[in-house]
């Protein structure tokens, strides 16, 4: 709640249970691409317009800060850099690969680069540390934007799949999970390509 200068009540009981049960925040409004506005008035004379008003919309998605780091490895099997992925993924890094590259002394490499949230970053920075042969990492600030997403069930004659649910612009796209459609293809013995391109 907010007070103002304003010595009478403002808001109903109802409409404070409605605002309870649909707001999530009391913010300034919101970057938004507007679809209708709504406008209302009061019987009540105040030193202030006694007129509400309601905007329907899709908030746009703000650009989030992540975190890249990187470092360059030459000295360290294919085995343990697999496993390495395989962990900073299950610890939370919102990405990780591997970029051939020739270091000194023209030695063939891979650059690691591992993507995470801020708060992940000293966790993973231990697991390179401790799980490579690594001695030096660099990170940098990047922006990214970020479209908004759910996990869903999705129906198939196959059975049940988990997929991506992404919202972009007023429209809805359904991206199907590899490790989901790759245990549906294994039972049902047919190919995996058949799952990306379902209705």
């Amino acid at each position: 709640f907010r007070q103002i200068d304003i010595d009478t009540e403002l808001v109903t009981p109802t409409g404070a249970a409605i605002i309870a049960e649909l707001a999530e925040e009391f913010t300034t409004l919101p970057a938004m691409k507007v679809q209708k506005i709504g406008w209302g008035t009061g019987s009540k004379e105040l030193k202030i317009p006694n007129v509400l008003k309601v905007y329907c919309g899709e908030i746009e998605q703000p650009e989030t800060d992540i975190v890249v780091m990187e470092t360059n490895i030459d000295d360290c099997s294919g085995e343990i850099m697999g496993y390495v992925q395989e962990l900073l993924m299950a610890y939370g890094a919102l990405d990780v690969f591997y970029t051939p590259i020739y270091m000194k002394k023209n030695r063939p490499g891979y650059c690691l680069s591992v993507i995470c949230r801020e708060e992940r970053m000293s966790l993973l920075q231990k697991l390179i540390f401790r799980e490579t042969t690594t001695i030096g990492i660099r990170y940098r600030y990047e922006h990214r934007a970020e479209l908004p997403r759910e996990i869903v069930e999705i129906d198939t004659k196959y059975g049940k799949i988990k997929g991506k649910k992404v919202i972009h612009d007023g429209e809805t796209y359904l991206y199907p999970e590899y490790e989901s459609i790759k245990e549906s293809a294994e039972k049902n013995g047919i190919p995996l390509k058949k799952f990306y391109r379902l209705e």
